[in-house]
């Protein structure tokens, strides 16, 4: 199998896996940018990448799943038997995505609680947990419209 078949299959994937395949990469990119940051008074404070800080295992959780669902779209690019799922693909993306966005909203509602942090004058959310967020948010989008059954044929006669 060469890299011409892998760009082939890569142009001919339709869009929705398209979609799925950049939100799971998205999301896995994300856990090693900037999360969370905080300042005191005096200038000085933290910052927590997604991978780092009190809440790491969120963020190894969320590139387990990202990595879980972009190696199960690149093994069907790279023409590899792909592992038998108990459920259906587009029901393990929603499932993956999931976890993921469950995982953030996690992760926000610890570094955002009013106790967390040392008299800090601003907390903000940074690019990682934006681009979390948004890689989630594609896995899931791509996955339900991939679900979705609102195909027309014109050509099959109804029974009655």
């Amino acid at each position: 199998m060469g890299a011409a078949n892998f760009k082939t299959n890569l142009k001919n994937l339709n869009i929705k896996k398209k979609i799925v395949l950049v939100g799971a990469l998205l999301a896995m990119i994300s856990v090693f940018m900037p999360w969370y940051r905080d300042i005191d008074r005096f200038n000085t404070g933290d910052m927590f990448l997604g991978i780092t800080g009190p809440m790491y295992l969120a963020g190894i959780i969320i590139f387990t799943s990202g990595i879980a669902t972009f190696g199960h779209i690149a093994l069907g690019l790279l023409e590899k038997p792909r592992p038998k799922l108990p459920l259906k693909e587009q029901h393990f993306y929603v499932l993956s995505a999931c976890v993921a966005g469950l995982m953030i909203i996690l992760t926000s509602s610890v570094y955002f609680h009013p106790k967390f942090g040392m008299n800090v004058a601003n907390k903000s959310m940074q690019i990682g947990m934006i681009f979390g967020i948004i890689g989630a948010a594609m896995v899931l989008g791509g996955a339900i419209w991939m679900a979705k059954k609102a195909e027309v044929n014109f050509d099959v006669e109804g029974k009655v």
